[in-house]
């Protein structure tokens, strides 16, 4: 009889309220009961962690990256957690619950952050099957050492990952340097427009780029060198610029090659037109 149906038999075979009542719970717990999925039916959450077992049997932690489509073998302490080529991961299961035994030691604060739960759930079912003479105090802290270790690089992953994809949606802020000197307002802002189409040309939306208003229209205090003070102001925006963009004839512009060699030292993204 398989797991289906003997969760069926015992459905039907309840004759009483009564019986209906003590058994209902068993049904739920055996439903939710973790049990083995095989790959080519349903695959696990990105990054979710999970019981894995692989074709020779081996079963270990394991999580599937979807963005570099593989699984990973989180018991692998080495920075390398590819499976062995000979290892194919062919069923999968969910964690069991954790055992929480009757002591503080598995009571979560609800402030507490889902890392630090993870990490108290673990010590909690660890501390259980020491307190059950299951395992000494070694080879409780052996494990619990390990178990934290794959949680900290599971979620330090995790983390490396969000703030990646929060990188590449977050609006790029755009730095236009280009020669001024001898030129109109309108001569000014004609090259930035066009500038910017330029950046549309190249694929940029205009929803994933702004840009930054380098174009300085306060006049620079008495009994100060003008130049550098309106290059300081410019050097103060550029600071704050994800890409820089550098229009024709910046080579010959003194305040633009000092812009570029800043861009390019200090790491931000540089376009140049020539």
């Amino acid at each position: 009889m398989i797991r289906e149906e003997a969760i069926e038999f015992i459905a039907q075979s309840v004759k009483s309220d009564a019986d209906m009542a003590k058994v209902a719970d068993a049904i739920k717990a055996l439903e939710q009961e973790p049990k083995w999925i095989p790959v080519s039916e349903k695959m696990p959450g990105h990054y979710e962690v999970v019981l894995a077992c692989c074709n020779d049997d081996f079963v270990t932690l394991a999580s599937f990256s979807y963005k570099e489509d593989r699984w990973e073998c989180l018991t692998n302490m080495s920075s390398d957690t590819h499976f062995p080529e000979n290892e194919e991961v062919t069923a999968w299961m969910p964690l069991p619950e954790p055992y929480v035994p009757d002591t503080n030691i598995g009571k979560l604060a609800e402030s507490a952050s889902e890392k630090e739960k993870l990490k108290a759930e673990v010590n909690g079912y660890f501390y259980g099957l020491n307190a059950a003479g299951k395992i000494d105090w070694l080879t409780y802290n052996t494990l619990y050492d390990v178990c934290i270790s794959i949680i900290k690089k599971y979620y330090d992953r995790m983390e490396k990952e969000r703030k990646a994809e929060s990188e590449e949606k977050r609006m790029k802020k755009v730095f236009i340097s280009q020669p001024m000197n001898g030129l109109s307002n309108l001569q000014i802002l004609e090259e930035r427009r066009r500038a910017v189409e330029k950046l549309y040309d190249m694929g940029y939306e205009p929803k994933e780029i702004t840009i930054i208003d380098s174009f300085i229209k306060d006049t620079a205090p008495d009994n100060v060198n003008s130049e550098l003070w309106y290059l300081g102001r410019s050097l103060e925006l550029l600071a704050d610029a994800d890409i820089a963009v550098f229009s024709k004839g910046w080579k010959n512009t003194r305040g633009c090659l000092i812009e570029f060699n800043c861009a390019k030292k200090y790491g931000i993204s540089y376009i140049c037109e020539d």
